[in-house]
């Protein structure tokens, strides 16, 4: 009796194997899925269908289960894309990329279900886990060109009906009437998502070709896309026609979803079409694979190889024990040298000042320089210095993070890029600001010190923390200088400042850290 109980345990735990291996990977990762739920729950946001798709994913695996019902067996050269998945995972927690970790998630999930089930049973799970992609935020970096496009989609249509208009960034002034900012919200990422996941949850449940699935996945998306093109134009046509008075303007949430319910219409349609294409009535359902499997101990063995693995990432990508976060803490040195710059009581130029979050010292202030009435050519220079440092990166406190901003595009438009060479040959990047409030415009050079050295742009210090690690070193610093003057050559003067203040920062955090 007893031996059979002991069978009967060691069927079950061959049974659970992938599931409890997703477990562990969900573990390893939860950070990561901790602030993709918490994005579901912020509602009126492209993500908030996250929930129910979670719940429609889950309905998805278990019907797919009950038809396929795998057998567990051992496939080890799923063990290569397995530990590429991982190390994948470690790069990105290791650079404090998100992004990363965010897109490995679902293909780590699924290959551990190809780890033990194979590609020909596996293979049938790849919507059912795979559709949670349509609620990650990894789709942010197309949201500004999603804006764009409705912006010169709208300004053709509205050309066509000789409407005055001008277009500023993401912005479409009507003259004498008002204007509209095609905002986050307008960019239409959120029908776009939800058009891409209908589509492929009916192609899922009705056993479509993948050929057929990808077909009716770009009309969803494109469809998706022209209901939130017409969206946004009724809304700036009717601003236009009642003189901005019709409530439409301020409150079109409801609006949008009802334009794009319309426009499911057609999908659904041609999803009817593409069941029958080629006399194609459905696939037949999917069957169970035994090739030949290996024994029981065996099985298990490789779960313990599995969970080995992701006990090594999550060694690799833990923080340091002796790391202390110092909190929004103040530097023990100044940034400027204050026998050459007094401090003034405001802490923006001409409302501009760079945005950052969760860093563990800041600095933030304007100057004026000492002596500069009796010079001509600064008699009118302003400066403002924001140095902000995290003593180690990690998940919500990091350098290069959305959060992490050098100017809002609401107020700003930048004119003109330019690099900031100093005479020590530090290289930083530099931009030309217009605000969209005052007539002035705002000079501002920014880069970043880790590792020891100064980076120019975001790129440069996401590869700088690669490095940091392998030496040791895991602190990052992010530098912006702003000045305004009417007189003065203000590329010129940012090179030379930016030359003294970043030798003082780089002396004075050298000897920290």
């Amino acid at each position: 009796m007893a031996l059979r109980s002991n069978n009967v345990a060691h069927r079950a735990a061959v049974m659970l194997s992938p599931f409890v291996i997703m477990a562990a990977i969900v573990i390893l990762e939860y950070s990561t899925v901790q602030g993709i739920f918490h994005r579901w729950l912020i509602f009126e946001e492209s993500y908030s269908q996250g929930l129910l798709l979670f719940l429609v994913a889950i309905f998805l695996f278990i019907l797919k289960f009950r038809e396929v019902r795998p057998v567990v067996g051992l496939y080890p050269r799923w063990f290569i894309p397995f530990f590429l998945g991982l190390a994948f995972y470690v790069l990105g927690a290791v650079m404090v990329i998100q992004a990363f970790q965010q897109v490995i998630l679902l293909p780590l999930l699924w290959c551990t279900l190809a780890l033990f089930w194979g590609w020909r049973q596996a293979k049938h799970f790849i919507v059912s886990v795979g559709v949670l992609i349509f609620a990650i935020n990894i789709w942010e970096i197309i949201r500004l060109p999603l804006q764009v496009m409705a912006v010169k989609v709208n300004g053709f249509a509205l050309g066509l009906l000789g409407i005055h208009f001008y277009v500023d960034d993401v912005f479409v002034h009507l003259p004498g009437i008002g204007s509209f900012e095609v905002a986050r919200g307008c960019s239409g990422l959120n029908y776009f998502l939800v058009g891409l996941s209908l589509s492929f949850i009916y192609g899922e449940l009705n056993n479509l070709k993948w050929r057929n699935r990808l077909i009716l996945g770009a009309v969803g998306g494109c469809l998706a896309l022209l209901a939130n093109w017409i969206r946004v134009f009724v809304i700036i046509y009717v601003g236009y026609a009642s003189d901005m008075k019709s409530p439409l303007v301020s409150n079109h949430t409801t609006f949008g979803w009802i334009v794009f319910a319309i426009s499911l219409v057609p999908m659904f349609w041609v999803a009817k079409k593409l069941e029958h294409v080629d006399g194609y009535p459905g696939a037949s359902k999917p069957q169970s694979v035994n090739d030949g499997a290996p024994s029981k101990a065996t099985v298990l063995a490789g779960g313990v190889l599995a969970i080995f693995m992701v006990g090594c990432a999550a060694y690799l990508t833990r923080p340091p024990s002796d790391t202390v976060y110092a909190g929004d803490a103040t530097y023990d040195f100044s940034p400027v040298d204050l026998a050459e710059w007094v401090p003034t009581y405001s802490k923006r130029l001409y409302d501009w000042q760079p945005s950052v979050v969760n860093s563990d010292a800041s600095s933030l202030g304007t100057y004026a320089k000492l002596g500069s009435v009796a010079d001509k050519n600064n008699a009118d220079l302003s400066l403002l210095v924001a140095l902000d440092t995290y003593d180690f990166q990690r998940d919500g406190a990091e350098v290069i993070q959305w959060g992490n901003w050098i100017y809002d595009h609401k107020k700003f438009a930048v004119t003109r890029r330019f690099d900031v060479v100093t005479k020590d040959g530090i290289r930083l990047s530099g931009l030309e600001l217009k605000s969209r409030q005052y007539d002035k415009d705002i000079y501002v050079a920014y880069g970043y010190y880790e590792n020891g050295r100064w980076e120019a742009d975001e790129i440069q210090a996401k590869l700088a923390q690669l490095k940091g690690v392998l030496r040791g070193r895991r602190d990052a610093t992010r530098l912006v200088l702003g000045v305004t003057c009417s007189s003065c050559d203000a590329p010129a003067a940012l090179a030379e400042i930016g030359g003294k203040i970043a030798e003082r920062v780089s002396v004075n955090l050298d000897r920290k850290y």
